[in-house]
């Protein structure tokens, strides 16, 4: 499944084939630096964004995010070993900033377009309520500023762009392997026509000339902002799906062939397990050992919403003294007997 590009009517309407070869100079119109001179500001993307429905790939319905108030620790699910991670706390680990300037040479509709852009953008993780696995979307939006210039032997139009883009992708664990699919990104564009030169411009015809060059420009904007939004798509698309895979692909392989046959050498290797997410919060539990462990382990530990260790940005690790029996009988210290010279050196190593 590919990008989805939001593409207004008109996209694929004919234009006037006004641009030619490039044949002039420098433009007067865009300054150096400074701020790209806009109408009013561009819409912005407010929470939800929308999702692929997770039926399957090809499915084109929408899950919307519901909010979800009771803790899932509450759940009468056995386990003596829970973990709770926070969405801040997690973010503190995926969440960046970035920022891109880096000049533009492109061609549009037949002109030479050449400028400079700004892309700013941010990751984050948003957790999404699930009770038989955790659910999560990694989400970057973005903003490209840019200030082009577009050159044909008839005109130089002068153009100022602000576009921005939201990129979702969903990954789901099991609490064995991670599981994801391909990301949908929305562009939207805009841009604004700031100024037009023509050979005649200085002349007694200049005037008229850059007028009709300018309303020539105009007439063409919504096509050259419906390109703007494909290239933008397939610019931010391939990347952003594409590292997430490989990443979600390395760890897969550590937790298998790494934490996974350690645990199985070590006996530790969970019976049962479950994972869930709401809006903030994901939780992981366990059962490790044997059937009295288990018996031990069915009353739950319930810890609610109020709880100051399940707050934003905390982690939260909660053993039931079950595991921690486990664990000292599997040490063989029951009867052992050593003196204090021993226990030192021992420690020492």
């Amino acid at each position: 499944m590919g990008p989805v590009v939001f593409a207004p009517p008109g996209y694929f309407a004919s234009s006037p084939d006004y641009f030619g070869s490039p044949g002039l100079g420098p433009s007067p119109f865009l300054p150096v630096q400074g701020a790209i001179p806009v109408q009013q500001p561009l819409p912005q993307f407010v929470g939800p964004y929308p999702v692929v429905s997770a039926a399957g790939l090809s499915s084109t319905n929408e899950v919307w995010r519901v909010p979800v108030e009771r803790s899932i620790s509450q759940l009468p699910r056995p386990a003596n070993l829970r973990v709770s991670v926070s969405e801040e706390f997690l973010n503190r680990l995926v969440a960046r900033d970035d920022v891109q300037p880096g000049p533009v040479r492109d061609t549009v509709l037949g002109a030479d377009v050449t400028g400079r852009q700004t892309t700013t953008s941010r990751l984050i993780l948003d957790l999404r309520p699930s009770l038989d696995r955790a659910h999560a979307a990694f989400v970057l939006t973005g903003d490209v500023q840019m200030q082009v210039t577009g050159t044909t032997p008839q005109a130089m139009v002068d153009t100022a762009g602000q576009h921005h883009f939201v990129a979702v992708k969903d990954v789901f664990f099991d609490g064995r392997l991670l599981a994801t699919k391909h990301a949908t990104v929305f562009v939207r564009a805009r841009n604004q026509t700031v100024g037009a030169m023509t050979p005649l411009s200085g002349s007694l015809f200049g005037g008229l000339a850059e007028r009709i060059a300018y309303q020539s420009a105009e007439r063409m904007r919504p096509e050259s902002e419906a390109i703007a939004r494909d290239r933008l798509a397939d610019k931010v698309y391939p990347t952003f799906d594409g590292e997430i895979d490989e990443q979600l692909s390395t760890a897969n392989k550590l937790l298998e062939q790494q934490l996974r046959k350690r645990l199985e050498l070590a006996q530790l290797a969970p019976s049962s397990q479950f994972v869930s997410t709401t809006d903030n919060h994901l939780e992981y539990g366990a059962v490790i050992g044997g059937k009295s462990v288990t018996d031990a382990a069915r009353v739950p530990q319930v810890t609610t919403t109020e709880d100051p260790l399940n707050a934003d940005g905390a982690l939260k690790l909660m053993l039931h003294e079950s595991l921690l029996n486990e664990l000292i009988a599997r040490t063989e210290l029951r009867g052992y007997q050593t003196t204090d010279t021993k226990l030192k050196q021992q420690v020492a190593e």
